[in-house]
């Protein structure tokens, strides 16, 4: 780990012994495997919110306008991202891939070939903090997500709090952090030349309103 100005070059850590992969579960009466998003285990009143729903437009109509007409497609919340290493699939709330989606063994919903994953942590979580190892709180979705070669940006964009945490590739297993916390901000993506201004991303997203109801009511 090595830090060179406001810039993070992050390390990827070598696999432990211990297995901490997710159990599938039961979906809707059909034994299909389902594995959550980081985001989504807190089933808090947070995901899935009006304000969850308004971050997820702003960066799809973000991403859209600058992709559209280019190489790179945006793909919605629904669509697999499959990790062949490891026989499952991960639902991100958004991603991008450059041309042709790739398929695993055919399925349409089975994307092999993401180049940026877009994250939206819907309940409070810690800003990643090399000190404290915190990335380690939310790795989840991102840690397996970095053994794709395509992948070359991760985003996370935080619901209760303004932050974007952008990871980009630098090398195979080396990743660079740039942290944008202001409204006047902004975050301009490595591959596809989207700038996504922080007060566009959080257009309409309560903040105060969310905090407030997150400490509970006044006794």
């Amino acid at each position: 780990m090595e830090v060179k100005g406001s810039a993070l070059l992050y390390n990827r850590p070598q696999p432990s012994n211990s297995s901490s992969l997710l159990l599938p579960r039961l979906v809707s009466g059909y034994s299909l495997p389902f594995f959550p998003m980081a985001s989504s285990l807190d089933r808090s009143i947070y995901h899935n919110s009006i304000y969850y729903g308004r971050l997820l437009k702003n960066l799809l109509g973000l991403l859209q306008a600058s992709c559209c007409q280019s190489l790179y497609e945006v793909i919605p919340k629904g669509v697999q991202v499959w990790l062949p290493d490891q026989g499952r699939g991960i639902y991100p709330d958004l991603c991008i891939v450059a041309g042709e989606p790739l398929f695993h063994q055919g399925y349409a919903n089975r994307v092999t070939n993401p180049c940026l994953v877009v994250e939206i942590l819907s309940s409070p979580t810690p800003a990643y903090d090399p000190a404290a190892s915190t990335l380690a709180v939310r790795q989840g979705l991102f840690d397996p997500c970095r053994s794709i070669p395509y992948l070359q940006e991760y985003v996370f964009v935080h619901q209760q709090e303004v932050r974007i945490e952008q990871f980009h590739r630098l090398q195979e297993n080396l990743w660079n952090l740039t942290v944008h916390n202001d409204l006047t901000a902004v975050a301009e993506l490595h591959l596809t030349d989207t700038r996504l201004p922080l007060m566009e991303v959080y257009d309409r997203v309560d903040i105060v309103e969310q905090c407030s109801r997150s400490q509970g009511p006044l006794n």
